[in-house]
């Protein structure tokens, strides 16, 4: 059965095409309802997988925007801080004990 496309987007493109003539003449083609059903549904179930990968594969590429505009963010905030503290004081707070 030489007529299979080898890719996963055609194959899924070749049975998109074919489910509406091949259920249209189910009986002719000697296949059931249940069968076209559940290759129906294989297809749709392999489109939505496909695309899903499609987009995670483009967002693996795209440059990481957000954890840099995040960290310029975190950096002007802690640049408010005033980072001297008494460490006693923020043990007792954190219910931490103390290093010796």
């Amino acid at each position: 059965m030489g007529t299979l496309p080898r890719t996963k987007n055609e194959q899924i493109a070749f049975f998109e095409q074919r489910l509406p003539l091949w259920n249209a003449n189910a009986a002719a083609l000697g296949l059931t309802l249940p069968q076209l059903t559940d290759l129906a549904t294989q297809t749709t179930t392999a489109h939505t997988d496909y695309d899903a990968a499609q987009i995670a594969h483009a967002a693996s590429l795209a440059p990481p925007l957000a954890p840099c505009a995040m960290h310029i963010e975190q950096r002007s905030v802690a640049s408010n801080f005033n980072f001297e503290y008494d460490h006693e004081r923020v043990f007792d707070c954190s219910e931490t004990p103390a290093s010796e």
